[in-house]
Parts: C-alpha cells; sequence; structure tokens
C-alpha cells in the first residue's frame, strides 16, 4: 500500500465567506451550520439569503467530505447537493479514482491524526487551515479494497449508533415505566 498526498487523491479548498454574500434579499440557500464527530453523515443547515450567486464550488456535491477546522474530528461525507459550505470547513473532493466513504473514515482515524499533528508541531491549531490537509500523505488501498473497508466502517458505524439509539429508548422506558408506577401509587 502506498502513501500519497491528499492533494493528489482529492480537490482541497476551504469553504466561502459567509458575509460576502449575505443579504436580506436574494436568493436562498441552505447553510451547514453544524456537524457531528459521532456521526460521519449527520448535519444541521439553516436557509439563509445571498445577494449574488455563489461560485459553484462552494456549493456541495454529492460525497464531498468536509472538516470542521476548529475540530478535525468532525469528518462529513456529504450526501445533498447544493449546500452552501462555509469557510469553517475544509472541502475534499475525491477524484473519481477513490472511494469517499472509505477516505471519510481514514480522515477519521489515528492515521490522519498523526499526520496532522506531525505538519502542524510547533503551531497553535485553534483554526486549522485546509493547506495543512494537502500536505497529509496517508496509506491508500487498491479501489476494490477502499470499497470494502468504506462500506464494512459504515455498517460498523450504523451499528453502534443504532445500539446506543437503543440504550437510550431502554432508558426512557425505564423512566416511563416508573413515573407510571408511582402515579399508580398515588
Amino acid at each position: 500500500m502506498e502513501k500519497q498526498k491528499l492533494s493528489d487523491i482529492a480537490e482541497i479548498f476551504t469553504g466561502v465567506r459567509i458575509d460576502r454574500y449575505n443579504s436580506t434579499v436574494g436568493k436562498p440557500y441552505p447553510v451547514i451550520k453544524k456537524t457531528f464527530s459521532e456521526n460521519t453523515t449527520q448535519i444541521e443547515c439553516e436557509t439563509e439569503m445571498f445577494s449574488e450567486k455563489l461560485d459553484e464550488k462552494y456549493l456541495s456535491k454529492k460525497d464531498d467530505i468536509i472538516i470542521f477546522l476548529l475540530d478535525p474530528t468532525k469528518v462529513t461525507k456529504l450526501n445533498k447537493e447544493g449546500l452552501v459550505i462555509s469557510m469553517s470547513y475544509a472541502v475534499i473532493r475525491p477524484k473519481k479514482e477513490y472511494d469517499p466513504t472509505f477516505i471519510t473514515y481514514l480522515l477519521k482515524s489515528d492515521q490522519f491524526t498523526r499526520e496532522l499533528n506531525r505538519l502542524v508541531v510547533g503551531t497553535n491549531m485553534r483554526f486549522m487551515r485546509s493547506g495543512y490537509i494537502k500536505d497529509i500523505k496517508l496509506s491508500i488501498p487498491q479501489y476494490k479494497e477502499q470499497k470494502t473497508i468504506g462500506e464494512l466502517l459504515k455498517l460498523l458505524e450504523r451499528k453502534n449508533n443504532l445500539y446506543t439509539q437503543s440504550i437510550e429508548l431502554n432508558n426512557k422506558i425505564q423512566t416511563l415505566t416508573q413515573e407510571k408506577e408511582e402515579l399508580n401509587k398515588n
């Protein structure tokens, strides 16, 4: 397995500066406001008005990957097109011969974190720049293996999320059952 620079396998850039286009009149766009470290596909958006037409580059495409620059553990694979990506995020747009699901999990891995830390030693990393990401070298297997690993990790994440939801539901059921028993006693 050879190590490749992230900039060789994907287009990488920072999102748009929202306040340059923001307006009270114009065209409404959904803007990504929040991503989550524990779920690689969950996002929250808000609609904002933009005075000018945005460069298409800053509108999400299916399978774009975004990294929250204040917290590189928040790596999200986008399934929707046309979302505005703000400058709080680095956009990784993988080339066709690379599996976006595999790349998403690779960017959440210890390998990515180690390489990132190696590149930014001695800097104050309160706001990571997308330039750091471009220079990271990662081990990338052949496409078929990427697809298999990516699908496996996606299923494991889904299983883990379902397990967490099951625990939360069981706790809620237990709480409501106890409340009902207390009401029956009175």
